[in-house]
C-alpha cells in the first residue's frame, strides 16, 4: 500500500511560518517527475494527490475540514506542532527522526542500562537510612568499582 494513501490529503513544502499566515501558492505535484503545476490550485483536493505550498485556510477550506479534522504532521515541535495545535486547533504528530537512533542505542545497550539501574539503587539503599544527624561517610567503594567495570565495558 502506498503511504499516501494513508491521507486525504498531503502537502510538502508549506514553507512555515508562512503556511500558518497569509501561504504561498498551492500547487499539485506530479508524482512522477516531482514538477508542480502551472498556476493556482483552486480544487478539489484529491485523495492520493500530493499538493505544494498553500497556507493552512486554503487547505482547510478545500477539504472542508476544520479543528480536530486534521492530523497535521510535523517534524519541529515549534514550527509544525504548536503552531498547528495553537494557531487551527488541529491534532498533531510530531516525527522524531533522531529516535530511530535512540531505540537503537537503547536495544543494544540495554545490559548496560540495566546494570546502571541496579548500581543506582544499590546506592540510594546505601543511604536510604541516614539522615542529616549521621556523621559517618558510608562505604561505596564497592559501588564506585562496580560503576567502573560498567562503564568501561567494551
Amino acid at each position: 500500500r502506498h503511504w499516501t494513501s494513508y491521507w486525504d490529503c498531503v502537502v510538502v513544502d508549506a514553507e512555515k511560518p508562512l503556511f500558518f499566515e497569509d501561504g504561498t501558492i498551492l500547487r499539485k505535484v506530479d508524482t512522477i517527475t516531482g514538477a508542480l503545476s502551472l498556476g493556482r490550485h483552486l480544487g478539489p483536493i484529491k485523495r492520493g494527490e500530493i499538493y505544494s505550498g498553500g497556507s493552512c485556510e486554503v487547505v482547510s477550506r478545500l477539504l472542508g475540514a476544520r479543528g480536530s479534522d486534521v492530523l497535521y504532521v510535523g517534524d519541529h515541535i515549534f514550527g509544525d506542532i504548536l503552531k498547528s495545535k495553537k494557531i487551527r486547533g488541529w491534532r498533531t504528530c510530531l516525527i522524531i527522526p533522531e529516535l530511530a537512533m535512540e531505540l537503537k542505542v537503547w536495544t543494544d545497550k540495554r545490559q548496560l542500562f540495566d546494570n546502571l539501574t541496579r548500581i543506582e539503587i544499590a546506592l540510594s539503599d546505601i543511604y536510604r537510612h541516614l539522615d542529616s544527624s549521621t556523621n559517618q561517610t558510608p562505604d561505596t567503594s564497592h559501588i564506585s568499582h562496580s560503576l567502573r567495570t560498567v562503564v568501561h565495558e567494551p
